[in-house]
């Protein structure tokens, strides 16, 4: 999980390296470091609604089109065929994003790809994740905004070797609906 992380933040300023090109061109609040807070609902068996959380930053290339970098995690216990057993998972990846302005000023839609790290019980995997999303961000300031996004992950399936023995894990999908608070700079 340190790893993911470190690899997230690494990625978030790399990106916040490359928002030079559209600050020269004049555009204001080109790049952005945040988190998010909220709940995700995963759809694989025996698994409910758990709370998530993450960070993510990135870079508007222009006026409209941004790039970033994610990371989100949920953790819980579950009751899996009778048996509590930990369902737990963390998606870094990177994103791109459609920031609309005028009427529609603070809504974007993008897409994400990256890898979870997924831990059945005993069984580990790091599975490819795909997802969309969409959000809005309400500026209390030229610096600061709040915000909603909801996303939708497909988590692929996986496998893992256990005792010398393949176990398959069966991948799913989760809705995240998260809460955000972001610096713009």
């Amino acid at each position: 999980m340190v790893r993911s992380f470190t690899l997230a933040l690494t990625s978030v300023l790399a990106i916040t390296a490359l928002s030079t090109p559209s600050r020269a061109a004049g555009i204001d609040s080109n790049g952005w470091v945040g988190g998010f807070g909220g709940l995700h609902l995963p759809d694989a068996e025996d698994t409910s609604s758990r709370p998530a959380y993450g960070i993510t930053g990135g870079v508007k290339l222009g006026t409209e089109w941004g790039i970033g970098a994610y990371y989100l995690t949920s953790s819980k216990e579950e009751d899996i065929n009778g048996v509590k057993t930990d369902f737990d998972y963390s998606l870094v990846g990177v994103e791109i994003a459609y920031h609309f302005e005028g009427e529609a000023a603070g809504v974007h839609l993008g897409g994400r790809l990256g890898m979870t790290t997924l831990e059945v019980g005993s069984l580990d995997s790091k599975p490819v994740h795909l997802g969309l999303m969409a959000g809005y961000n309400h500026w209390l300031s030229d610096h600061l905004s709040i915000g909603g996004e909801a996303a939708l992950f497909n988590v692929a399936s996986s496998e893992d070797t256990v005792a010398g023995v393949k176990r398959d894990i069966e991948g799913f999908n989760a809705l995240s609906l998260m809460a955000s608070l972001r610096l713009w700079f």
